[in-house]
């Protein structure tokens, strides 16, 4: 209160917190803002850069330049930590900021093919902005699907089998979208609460870095798990109209009866404050 009332005194004008419960976490120079009473606990993490040529394998997870994460645990994840009493179980949400340079590499591209690439991809997608992504068939191969998709910003063992809800971002230093989507390694397929993600993908306006943010979700109307699907879905049996309607009702829903509210994903994203230029 007196701080207030002594911003008022000298004509100041304090900024309404983003949330009831706000705190911050800072990491490699990036802040962000988050909601302590939805995220209890967030940690940071500082990834080692991984080349191409230092992983020696055909499959390139965790190739990327050095760069941080924010590790967003909600009581769920928690309760499940606590129950394991061990180290194997991880938060399913997390923000990690790519930068698109490496001084220490000769060629950025070679180094990181992957976060290269994605980002490239990316920036011609932002530029036509579709309002929506066509079906996927699963039938169809994941490369293929992913030529008419909203670009991945790091390697995936696993395909989206939808990308729905679309929402732009555009602020003074990120452009991106954010979709909601699950993610599938089969023919098989159901949308459960164990399996749906709010992802945003952007890229710093000045081309420096890019933005992968991968929020675990929920919702009332889903089954809890696969095993809760229908019998169908989990024969392989279910057909492809019987999918896209279950896609399409929850493409419906409000933003506000997913758990956590998808607006309040979005004000976290955009709360994200990065490292300026060296020498400004």
């Amino acid at each position: 209160m007196r701080t207030a009332r002594l911003a008022a005194l000298l004509g100041l004008t304090l900024a309404a917190p983003l949330f009831a419960a706000e705190k911050t976490a800072t990491a490699e120079g990036v802040t962000l803002t988050y909601d302590d009473t939805a995220y209890p606990e967030v940690k940071t993490e500082v990834k080692k850069k991984l080349t191409a040529k230092e992983n020696g394998s055909d499959i390139p997870t965790d190739v990327a330049p050095k760069h941080p994460i924010f590790w967003l645990w909600d009581k769920k994840d928690l309760d499940a930590k606590a129950a394991a009493k061990d180290d194997s179980v991880f938060t399913r949400s997390q923000i990690a900021i790519f930068p698109l340079s490496d001084a220490s590499v000769p060629k950025f591209a070679k180094a990181y093919p992957d976060i290269s690439g994605g980002a490239t991809k990316l920036a011609a997608y932002l530029k036509k902005s579709p309002k929506e992504i066509p079906w996927f068939s699963l039938k169809v191969d994941p490369d293929k699907r992913k030529t008419i998709s909203i670009p991945e910003m790091e390697f995936m063992d696993a395909a989206t089998a939808f990308q729905t809800k679309l929402q732009y971002l555009d602020n003074d230093q990120i452009h991106g979208v954010f979709y909601l989507t699950s993610y599938t390694q089969e023919d098989v397929f159901y949308p459960s609460s164990d399996n749906l993600y709010y992802n945003f993908v952007g890229l710093s306006k000045d081309g420096r870095f890019s933005i992968l943010a991968q929020f675990a979700v929920g919702h009332s109307s889903l089954p809890a798990n696969f095993d809760a699907a229908p019998e169908s879905a989990k024969t392989g049996k279910i057909s492809e109209a019987e999918l896209k309607k279950a896609v399409a009702a929850l493409t419906a829903q409000a933003d506000d009866s997913f758990a956590p509210k998808l607006g309040d994903l979005r004000t976290i994203v955009e709360s994200l404050k990065l490292p300026a230029k060296a020498g400004k």
